[in-house]
């Protein structure tokens, strides 16, 4: 799985890099076919959000949130992207 990052109107630390990577690692665990994931952390004033979009073979799946928090944001968006793998594996 290939994690890519990508900060807009933020510096991603190491700390804030090391918990995203954490956190996806959780979607790997769910599908092991992952190939690669784009995340998007954005700040826009008060609100940070958090854009992501996981490739596997046949599918591409798409899960955004927002929230006044970063981590936050991050594990709503884990959260959807969870969902949207079951139902993916429900049906094929």
């Amino acid at each position: 799985m290939q994690l890519q990052l990508t900060g807009q109107n933020i510096e991603i630390t190491d700390s804030l890099r090391e918990f995203t990577e954490s956190k996806f690692q959780r979607l790997t665990r769910q599908h092991d076919r992952i190939t690669n994931i784009h995340v998007v952390l954005a700040v826009n004033k008060l609100v940070h959000f958090v854009e992501a979009k996981v490739h596997i073979p046949g599918a591409e799946l798409h899960a955004e949130s927002e929230s006044d928090d970063m981590h936050k944001s991050i594990l709503n968006v884990i959260d959807k992207l969870l969902r949207q793998i079951e139902k993916y594996k429900d049906k094929h």
